[in-house]
């Protein structure tokens, strides 16, 4: 009778010893992930399909709430926000991503399709406990100089106008130049009415134009009349977008947005995972996409291997 007491007592001391541990487990919480989009765009809807594909396939437990800053606005994103206090916001383009950094300024973020996220003030370099880091559609320089060395085989000397707003990426363009036998020619100007004479001067002693993403000088004027300058000089352009080389640039380099968004879903595993964001590096684009204008190549008298033309995305002709 002894014995069988003890047992009962050891079964009922199980069962609540079980109990307990299904309890605790079961109030385990799921993490919270807010995702802004800060339009409808095909961009910024691939970036969210990457996003989401990583996430459905995360070995934690999550769920994520999607918002759009274009059609709900500013502060309907906030109100959200506050109701909902996610673990980690996740942000597709620039002005959601601005919109979180200065209004929630505490909420750990992760952006993605961001162009130029350290010179645009989105990432402070000296900041090193920083909250926030992201997937950017910076292709990194040294890529971008082998491509047009790539295409335009004979060229040695590369010019580029730069403002205010492009003199970092600048500096970096001045490092990477010479370790793959190139001479950069910078000329610094303040507005796109200076870039007639600023375009005469490099064409006068570059065999090539690299371009960047600066609307201080591309306005639509200003790119067009670069192309027209750029044809009767000879002198190939590399554009930053791909309607820049659909309008006369002879080629320039393209990014998967999908692929963007997976990126930024790595991120945040890590994050979640307990890694900080400040020791989390900016991601930059793993998939990219050559375009080339061969009736640009044509009349400047460049011949572009077949095997280029091959393995491009958009060829205009």
């Amino acid at each position: 009778m002894y014995k069988r007491l003890i047992l009962i007592c050891i079964i009922i001391s199980f069962i609540m010893g079980s109990g307990e541990a299904y309890s605790q487990e079961s109030q385990i919480e799921k993490k919270h992930i807010a995702i802004i989009c800060s339009d409808s765009s095909v961009a910024s809807i691939r970036s969210l399909k990457g996003i989401t594909q990583n996430l459905k396939n995360a070995d934690i437990e999550l769920e994520y709430s999607e918002m759009n800053l274009k059609s709900e606005g500013p502060e309907g994103i906030l109100t959200k926000l506050n109701l909902l206090h996610p673990d980690l916001v996740i942000t597709v383009g620039s002005p959601a991503t601005i919109l979180i950094k200065e209004r929630k300024p505490e909420l750990p973020l992760i952006f993605s399709t961001v162009l130029n996220p350290e010179t645009s003030g989105i990432i402070d370099e000296s900041d090193s406990n920083q909250s926030i880091t992201g997937a950017s559609l910076d292709i990194p320089i040294d890529i971008q100089f082998q491509k047009f060395k790539m295409i335009h085989e004979d060229i040695s000397k590369i010019g580029v106008i730069y403002t205010d707003q492009t003199e970092d990426l600048i500096e970096d363009a001045r490092e990477v130049a010479p370790e793959l036998g190139l001479e950069l020619v910078a000329l610094k100007i303040s507005s796109d009415r200076e870039v007639p004479i600023a375009l005469d001067s490099l064409c006068r002693v570059v065999d090539g134009i690299w371009t960047t993403a600066d609307d201080l000088i591309y306005t639509p004027q200003a790119t067009k009349f670069m192309i027209l300058v750029s044809l009767r000089n000879q002198k190939p352009i590399m554009g930053f977008s791909p309607s820049f080389v659909k309008s006369g640039a002879l080629m320039g380099l393209n990014y998967d947005y999908k692929d963007i968004g997976r990126r930024a879903g790595n991120l945040a595993m890590r994050y979640l995972h307990g890694k900080p964001l400040s020791e989390i590096p900016v991601a930059s684009p793993g998939i990219i996409y050559l375009h080339i204008n061969l009736k640009t190549a044509n009349q400047i008298g460049i011949e572009i291997d077949q095997s280029l033309v091959d393995i491009s995305k958009e060829i205009y002709k």
